[in-house]
């Protein structure tokens, strides 16, 4: 749930910055926690409070299929959101999490960190 609170905490309150690890439901309503509105559906909110958004998923990802992604990419260039969304070739859902040791991809993990820390020292 914390890419997705992530998501939807930043359609609501004011970020500089808004870093998401496999995010979930952005864009469908199929998940009770999304509410009535999926969080991309208001992503001019985003765009509006100047966040750039920052995701990770793993291209294995249960939760976020590759065609959600693509549509969340799309979405996010519509309303005028900066943004950088990063998948990682091979990697699971909690790719980034070594007490996942089945999902836990420490190449993935470390470049995803990486990329955190860069844009923390960017955008804040």
């Amino acid at each position: 749930m914390g890419g997705h609170i992530a998501v939807r905490a930043a359609t609501e309150l004011r970020f500089e910055l808004a870093a998401v690890f496999y995010p979930g439901w952005l864009l469908n309503s199929g998940f009770p926690l999304v509410g009535p509105v999926p969080p991309l559906e208001t992503s001019e909110r985003i765009a509006a409070s100047g966040a750039f958004l920052l995701g990770f998923r793993g291209e294995l990802d249960h939760i976020i299929p590759a065609e959600e992604w693509q549509q969340a990419e799309q979405r996010l260039t519509e309303a005028g959101v900066p943004h950088e969304l990063v998948t990682y070739p091979g990697a699971r859902h909690g790719f980034a999490c070594a007490d996942r040791p089945v999902d836990y991809d420490p190449q993935a993990g470390a470049d995803a960190w990486k990329k955190v820390y860069a844009a923390l020292a960017s955008h804040l």
